[in-house]
Formats: C-alpha cells, sequence, structure tokens
C-alpha cells in the first residue's frame, strides 16, 4: 500500500535528521578541541573525537549493509516461511492476554496500621501485650478473607475469559472453514481475497508490497495477481560510510548508478518468484493451477509530473513447472534467470521504470471473471456455442468485431495457414490489418495453435497485429507464447462475457475443466499428487492434440 511508501520515506528521513545531528555534534567537538589551550590535551580530545566518529561511521555502515542485506534476501527469507495456507490461518489466532490478581476488583489489602493498637501507657504494658496478639490474629485473619477474595475474583475472571476465547475461536475456526469450503468451490471473490491475506501475513514481504489486486478465472483454475512493488528509490544511496582523517568527518560512500539498478532489478525478480511461490504454496493444487504476476510501480511521470502506474514486469507459471523444475532455496540460483526460464518478461530499465504490456490487462478482467462455468452452465436455454456451426460462430466472430470498430471482415478461403478471416479498421494516419483465428475447442488451445498464427503473420507483412478467438482456454505456456508476438486473445469467458456486453444476449459454452487435475498444455489430464518412492510429482506427460472441433470461421 502507499502507507508503506511514506512510512519508508519517514524512516528515512528521521534516520538522515539522526545521522546530521550526530555529525553536526561532530562538528561543534571539534571547534571545542581546537580552542582547548595546550597540546596534550588537545591531543586527546582529537583521539576521544576521532574515536567517537569512527564508532558512527562503522554504525551507519552498518545499518546501510544490513538495509541492503534485507533487500537481496527477500527470495530466501520468503521461501524459508511456513506455507499462508488456510490451516495455517485457522490455528494462528492470538488469544488475549489471561487475567491477572492486578485485573480483579477488590478492596485495599489489610494493613498492620489499621489494627495496631495505641501505645501503652505507663502502667499498661501487659494489656498491650495482650492487644498486640488479638490485632496480629486480626490481621492474619483479615488477610486470609483478602486472599480468599482474590482468588475467587480470578477464578470468575478465568471462567469469563475462557467462554470468551472458546466464544472467539468458535467464530475464527468457523469463519475459516468457510473460507476453504468457498476456496474448494474455486469461488472467484475468496480466492482473490485469500491471495491477499497470504501475502500480506509474509513477514519477508512486510513494507515491500505497497498494494494490488488478484482475479480467478475458473475454467483455467488461473489465480492473476496485480501487485505494486517499491520504486527504485527503495535501494539505498549510499554504498558505505566512511571516517576520512584528512576532513576529520564522517562521510557516504555513493552508490553507482549502475550498481544500484542492478540491485532494484534483483529486488523486483525476487519479489516476483516469492509471491508465485507463496501462492502456489498457500492454494491447493485441485484449484490452482497456474498463477499470473504483473509487478507495477505507482510513481509520477518525470515527461508530465502526473502520477503513473507502469508495468515493470509480467510472468505466467503452471504449478507443475514452478514446483518440480525450480529450487528456488540453492544458492547458486539467479532470480533473473529462474524468471528467464519461466518466459517472464521484464522491463529492460526497470530502474528507470520503463514499461511494459502486461500479460493480464485488469481493464478487461471483468470479461475473464464475469461468467464463471458453473453460471453459465446453468444457462441451458441459452445458445451453445459449441453446438453452433462453422458459419453461425464466424458470423458471430463477425459481429463481435463490428462492435468492437473493425469495418470489414474479409473470410479467407485457405484455412491451412492459420487464418480464418482478416478484419481491418480505415485509419488514414494508422491503418489496422488484423488476423482472426477462431477456435471452437473443448479443451486447451496447444502452443503450435499459437505458433501456427505466428507463422500466418509472418506470411502476411501488412497484418498489424492477431486475434486468437477461442471457446476454450489457453494453457500458461500458449498464453506465454502469444505475448511478444502482437497476438491478442480472447478466451472462454471473456468470449461470453463480451458476447453479452457488445451484442446483448447470453450464451452457453459447455465445456469445463475435469475436476480435480492439473491440466498439461494441450487441455490434457494428470494426477497432482506424488508418488510414494520419491516425493516428488509424476514426469508430465507428452501433449496429445486437444479435444474438440476447430469452428470454420
Amino acid at each position: 500500500m502507499a502507507a508503506h511508501a511514506a512510512e519508508r520515506q519517514r524512516q528515512r528521513v528521521r534516520a538522515a535528521h539522526r545521522r546530521d545531528s550526530v555529525l553536526r555534534g561532530h562538528a561543534d567537538q571539534l571547534h571545542e578541541i581546537a580552542a582547548i589551550e595546550g597540546r596534550t590535551e588537545r591531543a586527546e580530545e582529537a583521539r576521544t573525537q576521532r574515536a567517537r566518529q569512527e564508532a558512527c561511521a562503522a554504525q551507519f555502515d552498518s545499518e546501510t549493509k544490513e538495509e541492503l542485506r534485507r533487500l537481496t534476501g527477500v527470495l530466501r527469507a520468503a521461501a524459508t516461511e511456513d506455507p499462508r495456507d488456510v490451516s495455517w490461518f485457522r490455528n494462528a489466532l492470538v488469544d488475549d492476554d489471561p487475567p491477572t490478581l492486578d485485573d480483579v476488583v477488590a478492596p485495599p489489602r489489610p494493613e498492620w496500621a489499621q489494627y495496631a493498637p495505641p501505645p501503652p501507657g505507663l502502667f499498661g504494658r501487659r494489656r498491650h501485650e495482650r492487644a498486640l496478639v488479638t490485632a496480629r490474629a486480626e490481621l492474619d485473619e483479615a488477610l486470609a478473607r483478602h486472599d480468599r477474595m482474590l482468588e475467587r475474583g480470578l477464578a470468575a475472571l478465568m471462567r469469563e475469559y475462557e467462554a470468551r476465547s472458546n466464544q472467539k475461536r468458535a467464530a475464527h475456526e468457523a469463519e475459516w472453514d468457510r473460507m476453504t469450503a468457498a476456496i474448494d468451490a474455486a469461488d472467484a471473490d475468496a480466492i482473490g481475497a485469500f491471495a491477499g491475506m497470504v501475502l500480506a501475513a509474509s513477514p519477508a514481504l512486510h513494507g515491500l508490497l505497497e498494494g494490488g489486486r488478484a482475479t480467478y478465472e475458473n475454467a483455467g483454475r488461473e489465480l492473476v495477481l496485480e501487485i505494486d512493488i517499491p520504486d527504485s528509490d527503495v535501494v539505498p544511496t549510499t554504498s558505505g560510510w566512511k571516517y576520512v582523517a584528512a576532513r576529520k568527518a564522517v562521510e557516504p560512500t555513493p552508490r553507482r548508478s549502475a550498481d544500484a539498478a542492478e540491485v532494484y532489478a534483483g529486488l523486483v525478480a525476487q519479489l516476483v518468484l516469492a509471491v508465485l511461490d507463496a501462492c502456489f504454496r498457500a492454494t491447493p493444487a485441485r484449484t490452482v493451477d497456474a498463477v499470473s504476476v504483473n509487478g507495477h510501480v505507482r510513481t509520477t511521470n518525470p515527461a508530465t509530473g502526473l502520477p503513473d502506474h507502469p508495468c515493470l514486469i509480467t510472468v505466467t507459471a503452471d504449478r507443475a513447472t514452478f514446483e518440480e523444475g525450480l529450487d528456488l532455496l540453492h544458492p547458486k540460483l539467479k532470480p533473473k534467470d529462474c524468471l528467464r526460464k519461466l518466459g517472464a518478461e521484464m522491463s529492460p530499465h526497470p530502474h528507470d521504470l520503463e514499461h511494459i504490456a502486461p500479460i493480464v490487462d485488469f481493464e478487461m478482467a471483468k470479461y475473464r471473471i464475469a461468467h464463471g462455468p458453473e453460471a453459465l452452465a446453468q444457462l441451458d436455454h441459452r445458445m451453445d456455442l459449441l453446438a453452433m456451426n462453422p458459419y453461425e460462430f464466424e458470423r458471430l466472430v463477425r459481429d463481435l468485431f463490428t462492435k468492437m470498430g473493425y469495418d470489414t471482415w474479409r473470410t479467407e478461403s485457405c484455412r491451412d495457414d492459420g487464418i480464418d478471416a482478416v478484419a481491418t479498421k480505415s485509419d488514414p494516419h494508422m491503418p489496422v490489418e488484423c488476423i482472426v483465428q477462431a477456435k471452437r475447442f473443448k479443451g486447451a488451445v496447444a502452443p503450435k495453435e499459437v505458433q501456427a498464427l505466428m507463422g500466418a503473420m509472418t506470411e502476411k507483412p501488412t497484418a498489424t497485429h492477431g486475434y486468437l478467438v477461442t471457446t476454450s482456454w489457453l494453457s500458461p505456456r500458449s498464453r506465454q507464447r502469444a505475448r511478444g508476438q502482437r497476438i491478442h486473445t480472447i478466451e472462454r469467458n471473456q468470449l461470453a462475457a463480451m458476447i453479452k456486453d457488445l451484442l446483448g444476449f447470453d450464451v452457453v459454452i459447455s465445456n469445463t475443466p475435469p475436476p480435480g487435475r492439473s491440466r498439461g498444455d494441450d487441455g490434457s489430464r494428470e494426477s497432482p499428487g506424488r508418488t510414494a518412492a520419491t516425493g516428488r510429482r509424476p514426469r508430465r506427460a507428452r501433449p496429445q492434440e486437444p479435444a474438440g472441433e476447430e469452428g470454420a470461421s
């Protein structure tokens, strides 16, 4: 949240003020030393002052290096934390402190002054001794009564405390039982809210994630996160502090801009990997099969002076690849190379906040989650896109592109080159020619279908971009391959929601992911369990052809 950035800035200002105050004190002491008469006294004072300044330099240097160690060790710290799954939250309730004797409301404790007899007279010494014995007995009895009153009061408070604690814990556990049921039922709102709780509960990420939002797409069992990472000013501008004898002063060692940029790029990569790891470890495999993360920064655009929210990194990872193919705690792991292996795209100059296009545009997120498969299945009296003939489906897609602002639609006669149609926009300044590939599939769209569209765009150099419209969903690998190739995708839920929003009627798409299974890139199923012998997940099967019928649109 923005509060983290403000708090971090306040901490830095306080640290700078503290350092300035210390350094001003050093300067004042130097003036005092210069005013002292006598060479021996001045030398002794100078040695004392130097020792004091060297100690301050060592302290400042240690603080700077500790801050840098935290920034470069985020991934390891996060990966060694306990998984923040629903059972962790269910058991994480912190009870209030139990009552003590100080909480019991009771009269003041009896004191000897209340029972002591008056001093004896000239001849009353024996009578005074008997009165002392009686007074001590009465005090002991009063103290015993007071102690019994305290014990009874404390016991009553303990009964109330235990009843209150049991009620609070029962309500807490019931709430998390409901959350668990909602997550198991693939409730998009519950999964999105739970992902936010997982990241907020991580001590390693505290203060480094400054906000964000999440969605969940049922058809692809994909959790999509947009996180706000800190600005480049999170990296200390100094690499250390030292005492300079020639100037008798404590001075900072500036950090080179190239080193600061390298530290910041590494921090961005670590944060994204830590978020992926936290989400995969916290969510059940039967519910979340893939996680997409877009890392944004809330900053001010120096060219305009206006608030800006550029995306610096974007990645999609499936569970099997992330859990089986990575060792995040290996000392030789390089976070940026790890993300590159996952197919991530990072800003070429993250320290300069250079923007890249995210995988999932959250302005289009409403289309991805507007209709889950369960809701669409209830509309069985509506049109089923998978039951349409190819020409009806082509006409429907053509009408959709017309509503999106495209002027003409030309159906290609050849169907084996990855092109179903060409849509254009007549703009004298920037004409648009879009290659459209429509897929009426029941299973996931395999990477080879994306490759076919990429080949068709290569063969048609006038094409500005491509569209892959499918009644199914793209696997993470297929979506990753489409990125960077000027290919936009309209997938199952998004297609149904856009038809409702732009054309004004509901449709059914009668395909759903197999429950309790993980999908490969082609929609094939595999068990998410681990083998008993190795403790690892089974090796992924070779991709097969996607089940379903491709439309002729």
